[in-house]
């Protein structure tokens, strides 16, 4: 993903990561060194600079060699940027496996993108669901856009409540599980949710009556 080839930067990955791992539940495979920003930079041995990394034993990957630190194991020689995305992944994998709606076979998924034109930019803001019977319901909104940030209003219908579980008559709490922003909204019937999408970035809300 980082090479020139491809992306050209790991981090353009981050809202497509997500909803590729989470809009099932099966397993879950990401590129080989896609977790630290493996670039393949330069023609290794008899291979040219193809974008990909050598499969020959007689090169070394230097993102790799930093992670193993001299037999550490530990990453003490990745940069501070390749630290912060191997905690992003690591994250996104942690959430894949406490949520019964992310890894259990019974879960489903609602698509909010067909209720949602006005304040809302379909090509590059993508809403859904995952829910695992009637217990627990996450909301995912992703920013696909790598540069602009957007303040949204995201619709919920009516009959989207009905099927997730949820009860038209009481108000709930959104609060922000996947990335520690300490954010917490109120969900309602019949009104929008307001949100501020930094750029490149997703929202992971789970729902709970409020108390």
């Amino acid at each position: 993903i980082a090479a020139k080839q491809f992306a050209g930067n790991p981090w353009k990955a981050i809202p497509a990561a997500v909803c590729t791992a989470v809009l099932h539940s099966g397993p879950v495979m990401i590129y080989f060194g896609q977790e630290i920003g493996v670039d393949s930079v330069e023609a290794k041995g008899f291979q040219s600079d193809d974008g990909r990394t050598t499969i020959f034993d007689y090169w070394g990957i230097p993102e790799h060699q930093a992670w193993y630190n001299n037999g550490a194991c530990d990453g003490g020689q990745l940069t501070v940027a390749q630290k912060a995305l191997r905690s992003f992944y690591e994250n996104l994998f942690q959430l894949i496996h406490n949520y019964k709606a992310l890894h259990c076979v019974s879960s489903k998924l609602v698509d909010l993108q067909y209720a949602n034109h006005s304040l809302y930019d379909t090509k590059k803001i993508y809403s859904f669901i995952r829910y695992h019977e009637h217990d627990e319901q996450l909301l995912f909104v992703l920013n696909f856009d790598y540069t602009c940030s957007y303040d949204i209003e995201l619709t919920i219908p009516n009959e989207v409540w009905s099927t997730i579980g949820l009860d038209i008559t009481k108000v709930y709490t959104l609060d922000e599980v996947f990335i520690d922003r300490k954010l917490k909204l109120q969900l309602r019937a019949n009104e929008n949710l307001r949100l501020t999408l930094p750029n490149n970035q997703v929202y992971v809300f789970q729902i709970r009556e409020q108390s």
